[in-house]
């Protein structure tokens, strides 16, 4: 599968961005809206999938009854988009939508979804990524999309450390970047509504794997995943250019009335949106990344989707002539 990808990736000139490709785009006060959606394990059936796309269309993209001018969603868990009728279905519900679709080992792919075309650079679907790590790109901004193991996370670390060697690059180039996706891990942040979930994942062999390490005969949280990306990350429940901290406490996305994974047994922040502070930099203002309930949502997956605006006031860098996607 990994050899088919890069040679379709290879056919497609597709790579690493050059200084000398980039050109100049003014897009002075442009508001971006950006999603990321784990939606359980492919969307469900034809009725909920039709449900998905609706929702999508009226919260994730630009319509006459909002301010946005562009909307882009990352997703996770696109089971069975590889198979025609699931992705025809979805995308025949959510038209003039540019897509992306990475199919990885696991089954558990990784998709994006734009309303200006989408330029994909890479698509990495071999270790030390369990799913995989989709890199592109739309109108200069760069967007990686992940999906962290769900396994232990010293396996997430290095994924993590995978993450920080690519954006470190990109940052060097002055490429602005989002990273987006279901991370599977804790953040520090989150810590003072984490009181009690020692004690109850200590009673679970599977969740004690997936969150908590051992140090000096003493069990702890394990927020180093996090606290890694942070270390070339800014954590969007933060804001950019929004005065104080969030609070926390609503940030929980997971478990919605979906309640059929065993490792969501308490209220937890697993997904996010990071920005680099190339991008901060070209920001106005940011919204705070924060989990859109309502009643569609407590029942479209089992993760809520996260969004948050950004609205820029300088030119962004954008090279679409190598543009990837398909279009209906």
């Amino acid at each position: 599968m990994f050899g088919l990808i890069m040679l379709v990736a290879s056919l497609l000139g597709l790579g690493e961005v050059q200084g000398s490709q980039i050109d100049q785009q003014c897009v002075k006060g442009h508001v971006m809206k950006v999603t990321t959606y784990n939606i359980f394990e492919g969307g469900g059936d034809k009725e909920r999938l039709e449900r998905l796309a609706s929702w999508m269309v009226q919260n994730c993209f630009s319509t006459d009854n909002n301010s946005i001018d562009l909307g882009v969603v990352a997703m996770n868990e696109c089971n069975g988009w590889d198979t025609e009728w699931r992705l025809n279905h979805f995308l025949g519900h959510c038209r003039n939508i540019h897509h992306v679709l990475m199919p990885c080992r696991t089954g558990y792919h990784i998709g994006f979804l734009s309303q200006k075309p989408i330029r994909v650079v890479s698509m990495i679907t071999e270790e030390p990524f369990h799913h995989g790590l989709l890199h592109v790109e739309v109108e200069g901004i760069h967007f990686l999309v992940c999906h962290l193991s769900p396994r232990d996370s010293l396996t997430r670390l290095k994924e993590c450390e995978e993450i920080i060697r690519i954006a470190r690059g990109l940052s060097e180039d002055g490429v602005p970047l989002v990273l987006l996706g279901d991370l599977n891990s804790l953040s520090p942040r989150d810590a003072q509504h984490h009181g009690e979930l020692v004690q109850r994942f200590r009673g679970d062999q599977r969740l004690a794997r997936k969150f908590l390490r051992v140090a000096n005969g003493t069990e702890f949280l394990d927020y180093r995943p996090i606290e890694l990306l942070e270390s070339s990350f800014t954590d969007m429940y933060l804001g950019v250019g929004a005065g104080e901290e969030s609070d926390c406490s609503e940030q929980a996305t997971v478990p919605t009335r979906i309640y059929t994974d065993d490792m969501h047994a308490a209220k937890m922040r697993l997904d996010y949106i990071l920005v680099n502070s190339i991008l901060s930099s070209k920001t106005l203002h940011a919204s705070k990344a924060a989990p859109v309930r309502d009643s569609e949502t407590d029942l479209l997956s089992d993760h809520y989707p996260v969004s948050c605006t950004l609205t820029f006031h300088r030119p962004l860098e954008t090279t679409m002539s190598n543009a990837c996607s398909v279009k209906v």
